[in-house]
């Protein structure tokens, strides 16, 4: 009778170059995915920006509507209430979940940025100049998009006539 020993149990062993394969291809896979996610971040941080200037601009004109005698630019309080900032002025129209406070918006990589409610619509500045990284200033990343109404002043909407309709504007709104 003859008797084995433990160390001949049918396992195969993985040898050095196998291990070595395996690693460096989990190593190349996590330095795809790294600059992957920094992409991702930066597109993420632009989409809350746009969804806050759309929430800002919608109060925007909700306080136009509500102040029909308020000059943007330069901001003109109307007679009441009392004269304040138009941040301070437009923060109430916000939606509840704002609190009625202005968003602040994080920009890619350092510096402040500020929404600037002086235009319409809204857009996010950085020292004092418009901040857009996408390169382009209609498509939902860092602005309010593409098919807002950008219109103001007089000109038919679909009501007709000077200002009529809704969003007015030269050549009509929607």
């Amino acid at each position: 009778m003859k008797t084995t020993k433990g160390h001949h149990l049918g396992l195969k062993a993985v040898s050095l170059m196998e291990m070595t394969i395996v690693i460096l291809t989990i190593l190349i896979l996590i330095g795809i995915a790294v600059p992957s996610s920094r992409w991702v971040n930066g597109w993420q941080l632009g989409k809350k920006a746009s969804e806050d200037l759309r929430a800002v601009y919608a109060a925007q004109r909700m306080f136009i509507s509500d102040n029909p005698l308020a000059n943007l630019n330069p901001y003109v309080a109307p007679p009441l209430p009392a004269p304040q900032t138009l941040s301070a002025a437009i923060s109430p129209y916000l939606p509840p979940t704002y609190g009625g406070i202005m968003p602040t918006i994080s920009p890619i990589s350092g510096g402040a940025l500020t929404i600037n409610v002086s235009v319409s619509p809204p857009r996010v500045d950085q020292g004092g100049t418009r901040y857009d990284p996408s390169g382009r200033t209609n498509d939902g990343l860092w602005d309010v998009g593409e098919g807002e109404d950008f219109g103001g002043g007089t000109g038919g909407g679909t009501g007709g006539g000077t200002g009529g309709g809704t969003g007015g504007g030269t050549g009509g709104g929607t």
